[in-house]
């Protein structure tokens, strides 16, 4: 953040001082402006200015019909010229070299951001909210007027004040604003102040992700001239290829990176680790983005004009509108539309995680708005959770202009851990595991934990105790939880359930411990901001993490919903003469089970209900063929 900010920050102060220049001495009134804020956890972390007022008694300002006594609002800055931003609708684009960017919008996501911070921080609502886009060089005119929620350089204390005014549906009340949230917006800007602090696991992943991985390699002078595939199996580290490869076309390329993956929570575990390295994730400049598919294609179809939304219906109806978008972009050829008229689509490379579990048609719709040269992928060769068949991302395309790079080495799990990962592939008659264990980390242990003894307290006060004995942070932790240990309530907007939270964060939370529940729709798109913070997430979205100890809950109850759903999901195909269904389902459950059982760095907690569960008599028999020195077993 430069000078400019600060120098904005101070012509406001001086419009508050105009108005009453005791404002500075007087004790009942209390008025913060904080520039360059960051509202960790939030995919929109950035702010340019936040203004919070404080008052009591309330007080009143020019401009604003009724009294003010708490107000918060965030303000976008933009020292753009007249001729570099034009007016669409009630929304401003502002021009950054050949491209144009809806600064209304992120002005938008920024109060937002900033809103679901505050609730994260305190466990409490602010109140209502305002949002102001500042161009601090330039203003309307009566050809193109500023429209709602922006002002510019000839800015007044009574302007700004009629913004929020405009803002504010109840201005007219005889009511002071902000009554009762004065301890709220207190306690959010001492939040404001706070550091995001990598844990020493963190620091780990950050130095494994600056190493620099292309020299020596025969792929590194082709990058952008060839499609580049990573194939491996569960704990290779393609995932951390990906981010090595995007960390050095940052860097030494200063190339616009974008990576992107169906999970949700690998989504906001990686935004985090680029925070935590001071990464440009911005839509400016060099960057990178980490994004989910369904949120950038909707987006996509969004600019196209193809859908006015991305409520709940657009993820219900998101296969026939990917179908109407590959046929948009192949009749008319959009690509260079797409790409070149919204800043945020402009990407050097797109790299894409877990590729081999991608539908054909997102490839095709993919190649369409980028040369296909710059995609990196990274195959998890059979680990096949969304299909039957592996997508083939050549299969477009000449072989001569790809490469494929196995990776069979494990970088993740210690080495008792890789024999635990090859007897239970083996038991759960997947064939053996193929990789290569990596016999320079020792250690590693398996703790099976069988009834209620996994629900215990003391059973989760003695993980955290040890994961902190071990020199690391409850952040570290990483527990996973079966659909049924999640709670759910119908939405009042539509016929939609949301999720509001694991059973076991609330019994976390109840026993004073700090938690991340990914599991909550509301939380699950932001991530971690404090070292204290366990993390919970679905089995479904935990491909691609990772954690120093792992929890997975009610395992077996995880294997009956992956076995239920697995009828659907592999289908009954009577054109293969030997297709056995059931074995085809129990593949599917079996796949699912290795990538939880993967996620862990030094130890790996299951929790299985039912000492009569198929899975428990799998386990057992998995713990003789280890050992004890590598399993240890407690029963109920």
């Amino acid at each position: 953040m430069g000078a400019r900010e600060y120098k904005d920050a101070e012509t406001l102060r001086r419009l508050f001082l105009a108005h009453d220049h005791t404002l500075e001495q007087d004790a009942s009134v209390s008025i913060d402006i904080i520039v360059a804020a960051k509202c960790y956890g939030q995919l929109v972390a950035d702010i340019d200015l936040i203004l919070a007022i404080r008052a009591n008694p309330p007080r009143s300002f020019p401009g604003y019909p009724r009294p003010i006594a708490a107000l918060v609002a965030t303000m976008e800055l933009k020292a753009h010229g007249s001729e570099d931003w034009k007016r669409k609708g009630d929304d401003v684009y502002v021009r950054y070299g050949a491209f144009w960017k809806n600064a209304s919008a992120q002005a938008e996501k920024q109060m937002y951001g900033l809103r679901a911070f505050i609730e994260d921080e305190t466990r409490a609502s602010p109140g209502w909210m305002f949002r102001v886009l500042w161009l601090t060089q330039s203003t309307g005119n009566p050809d193109c007027p500023l429209p709602p929620h922006v002002v510019g350089c000839d800015l007044t204390l009574e302007m700004l004040m009629a913004q929020f005014a405009f803002q504010d549906k109840y201005a007219n009340s005889d009511k002071a604003f902000g009554v009762g949230k004065e301890m709220t917006v207190t306690a959010a800007l001492l939040t404001l102040t706070r550091e995001l602090k990598p844990s020493p696991l963190d620091r780990q992943r950050i130095e494994r992700i600056t190493k620099r991985v292309t020299r020596d390699q025969k792929y590194a002078e082709k990058l952008g001239e060839q499609l580049l595939l990573f194939r491996g199996r569960a704990g290779t580290g393609k995932t951390m290829q990906l981010l090595r490869l995007a960390s050095e076309l940052y860097e030494d390329r200063e190339s616009r990176v974008l990576v992107l993956t169906y999970n949700r929570a690998l989504v906001s575990d990686l935004t985090r680790l680029l925070k935590l390295m001071a990464v440009n994730t911005e839509n400016f400049g060099r960057k990178i983005q980490i994004r989910g598919v369904h949120d950038f294609l909707g987006e996509i179809m969004l600019v196209l004009g193809l859908i006015t939304s991305m409520n709940p219906p657009f993820a219900k109806n998101f296969e026939p509108l990917k179908v109407r978008l590959l046929e948009t972009l192949k009749r008319d050829g959009l690509s260079e539309l797409v790409t070149n008229t919204e800043e945020e689509f402009r990407f050097d490379f797109i790299l894409i995680d877990e590729g081999q579990d991608w539908p054909a048609d997102e490839r095709d719709i993919l190649f369409r708005l980028y040369d296909f040269r710059r995609f990196i992928i990274a195959d998890g060769h059979d680990q096949l959770v969304r299909g039957r068949v592996a997508l083939d991302w050549r299969e477009t395309i000449k072989r001569e202009h790809s490469q494929v790079v196995p990776l069979r080495k494990v970088l993740r799990m210690k080495l008792a851990l890789c024999t635990f990962a090859r007897s239970f592939s083996e038991h759960l008659k997947l064939g053996q595991w193929d990789i290569e264990p990596n016999q320079e980390i020792h250690g590693g242990r398996v703790v099976v934990l069988e009834g209620r003894i996994g629900e215990q307290r003391q059973t989760f006060d003695r993980i955290i105790a040890e994961v902190r004995a071990e020199g690391n942070e409850p952040v570290d932790i990483l527990m996973c939880v079966p659909p049924s240990q999640i709670e759910r309530t119908k939405s009042k907007e539509n016929d939609y359930y949301n999720s509001v939270g694991a059973y076991l964060g609330k019994a976390l939370k109840s026993w004073d411990y700090d938690v991340w529940d990914g599991t909550d729709t509301s939380i699950r798109r932001s991530y971690p901001s404090r070292l204290e913070q366990i993390r919970i997430v679905q089995y479904d979205s935990c491909r691609g993490l990772e954690g120093w100890a792992v929890f997975c809950s009610h395992f077996d109850s995880f294997y009956d919903f992956k076995h239920d759903m697995g009828e659907k999901e592999v289908g009954n195909d009577s054109n293969e003469l030997f297709y056995d269904p059931e074995k085809a389902r129990q593949e599917f459950v079996a796949r699912w089970l290795m990538i939880a059982a993967t996620r862990p760095i030094n130890t790996l907690f299951i929790h299985v209900e039912s000492s009569d569960h198929p899975l428990t008599q799998i386990l057992r028999n998995v713990a003789a063929e280890c050992g004890p020195e590598i399993v240890a077993w407690y029963p109920s």
